[in-house]
């Protein structure tokens, strides 16, 4: 079966020969877009079966405007276990590249949303609520674009109420300044643990390998500790309100759906979509096997 690809066009441009390269031996039809919007429009409408889009280029823009394009809303997945007795929960979206400027602010707050020194999650779903054993957020960069993932579980009668918190955490971090207590932890345990990689020679050679592979500065492994500190809670509120994105966040569950369902809309979540565990297709764009096959 032919699969029609939608790229960023038009015919001849570097993106459409990015295209060719990147689905050459498969069965598919290029269709040419004009915008990477348009592109995912009609992926999005069935026009075509995939959008191929470029995350930074220098028709459409700057990563951010991209990354605005490709979350057009949030995205709740259900994966319904119907023998399951708790709920897996994953929230996260797309960001921002290992190189780009404001990484190290935004390492910074993630951190302390759900990471090592301050945790918010962890103390809103564990320590006051009794939610769940345990929380986290983490941010994964690449060289060309990055993502966030806050994970927990909790019982299946309390999906929603967790789910619920989990959310008002991120937005949290956009709405009120972080204390200084609570950064200076987040900033003594990144900077206390920074020494710890690069102990031995192969340890700096590992990280002098990521700085030249990344583009970064080689200097930067050498001011690690004074940039962390450095960090300022109106900086941690900048980059929070850059690049979180409450409501385009993809959510995915992994429960018992039918305990939960009413009690998601009761909360103001939306545009759910389940999916049977055994209809689950990884490699899908939909999640979702092909029944036409």
């Amino acid at each position: 079966m032919t699969t029609r690809v939608a790229y960023l066009g038009p015919n001849g441009s570097f993106a459409g020969a990015a295209a060719r390269a990147l689905t050459a031996g498969r069965d598919v039809e290029l269709v040419p877009a004009v915008s990477v919007q348009a592109a995912l429009d009609a992926a999005r409408d069935g026009s075509v079966d995939q959008a191929l889009v470029p995350i930074e280029n220098s028709v459409e823009g700057s990563v951010s405007v991209t990354l605005d394009e490709l979350a057009a809303g949030r995205r709740l997945v259900i994966i319904d276990k119907p023998d399951a007795v708790q709920t897996e929960i994953r929230i996260g979206a797309l960001a921002i590249p290992r190189k780009h400027p404001d990484y190290l602010a935004w390492d910074l707050a993630v951190k302390i949303l759900g990471g090592e020194g301050a945790n918010r999650l962890h103390q809103v779903l564990r320590s006051a609520r009794g939610l769940t054993y345990g929380a986290e957020a983490d941010t994964d960069a690449r060289k060309d674009a990055g993502a966030y993932v806050a994970q927990t579980d909790t019982r299946t009668e309390t999906t929603a109420e967790a789910l619920k918190l989990a959310v008002d955490e991120f937005t949290r971090l956009q709405r009120e300044k972080v204390g200084l207590r609570e950064l200076g932890d987040a900033q003594a345990y990144l900077a206390g643990s920074f020494p710890l990689t690069i102990e031995t020679p192969n340890a700096i050679a590992t990280q002098i390998l990521n700085n030249v592979f990344y583009e970064l500065p080689l200097e930067e492994v050498g001011t690690f500790r004074e940039r962390v500190l450095a960090i300022t809670p109106e900086e941690i509120q900048r980059v929070s309100r850059a690049y979180i994105r409450p409501d385009r966040l993809s959510i995915v569950l992994v429960g018992n759906a039918r305990q939960f369902l009413q009690k998601l809309a009761a909360f103001g979540f939306t545009n759910i979509e389940v999916i049977g565990v055994d209809q689950v297709d990884l490699l899908s764009p939909t999640l979702k096997k092909d029944t036409r096959r």
